[in-house]
């Protein structure tokens, strides 16, 4: 824990404000820990047993999910590693530890779906609102942190040539990278809309519930699998479900990389999402290594080089 606090306190001015949260979480979470095993744990210590034990504790008294557990663990190892960078002892299986992840069905919205949404009329204007910010987020690819902080002032030209194109440009929160992203029509239509302005602001939690109401009433009811939170046990659950039910707040990013899929290359795509790598973009979208080659050979057949 005196690692994790100087480890936070190097990387504050340079990291984004998202990763320097999700470090404190992990912080609270081995704190948890220690409470319970009644013992302080060392950099050294973090091994194999560390592991079973602490994904144990996790699971059942913090009700996390496997891949949220592997993500967690991920972060303990990058604060161990920096430690070792700096000539503190740890454990020789430190750079072993693996946690098993599970498949995650991913869901998102097809281009039918995000046009049916457009062109419908809610019952009322703060439906409406959250419908308008759905609509943005899947032609726009942002997480809910940035797009429900576009403004007007953000707004500026990009100029290719002889054309001029109007864009908004963000610094991401997580990242901490700068993007420049072209209008897409549905988005100046719903700019022409509101004259110009953004539609208002409103929480993380209204906007997520919002959008499962606005889902359902334009009848986007498929039964498909997937996983949701079950408000009472505060667990995931994993099963079918109407896709309204499956709805959140990520569903416009991971719509709009999966819709652009083999439209745009992959390259333009990361350029909107801010992935770093094709293999961070694909793993996101749930593409597995088949359907990329496949892709790749439709490709190469249109080109005439097969």
């Amino acid at each position: 824990v005196e690692y994790f606090d100087y480890y936070i306190n190097v990387k504050r001015s340079t990291a984004a404000k998202e990763s320097v949260k999700k470090w404190s979480s992990v912080r609270q979470k081995i704190i948890a820990f220690q409470k319970s095993r009644r013992k302080v744990i060392l950099l050294k210590e973090v091994n194999e047993q560390f592991r079973i034990d602490f994904e144990d504790f996790c699971k059942k008294k913090e009700k996390l999910s496997a891949n949220y557990f592997e993500r967690v663990l991920s972060f303990i190892k990058t604060i161990c590693k920096h430690a070792g960078q700096n000539n503190i002892d740890i454990s020789p299986q430190l750079h072993g530890l693996r946690a098993k992840k599970e498949a995650v069905h991913k869901i998102y919205l097809t281009r039918e779906e995000i046009e049916l949404l457009h062109n419908s009329t809610m019952p009322n204007a703060d439906l409406e609102n959250s419908k308008d910010w759905l609509v943005i987020s899947c032609n726009t690819a942002q997480r809910i942190s940035d797009f429900m902080n576009f403004k007007k002032s953000d707004m500026v030209d990009i100029v290719d040539g002889s054309n001029r194109i109007q864009a908004i440009k963000i610094t991401q929160q997580k990242t901490g990278k700068l993007l420049e992203i072209p209008l897409f029509k549905m988005v100046r239509e719903i700019l022409d809309k509101r004259g110009g302005e953004f539609p208002e602001a409103i929480s993380d939690q209204r906007y997520n519930t919002n959008i499962k109401k606005i889902c359902q009433l334009v009848g986007i009811d498929e039964v498909v699998f997937g996983s949701k939170m079950d408000k009472k046990t505060k667990r995931l659950v994993t099963g079918n479900f109407p896709k309204y039910e499956l709805i959140s707040s990520h569903v416009g990013r991971r719509s709009f990389a999966s819709c652009q899929y083999g439209h745009l290359p992959n390259t333009h795509i990361m350029a909107y999402t801010g992935h770093s790598t094709e293999k961070q973009l694909l793993a996101y979208i749930g593409k597995p290594q088949a359907e990329v080659s496949k892709l790749s050979i439709e490709k190469l057949m249109s080109n005439g080089w097969i």
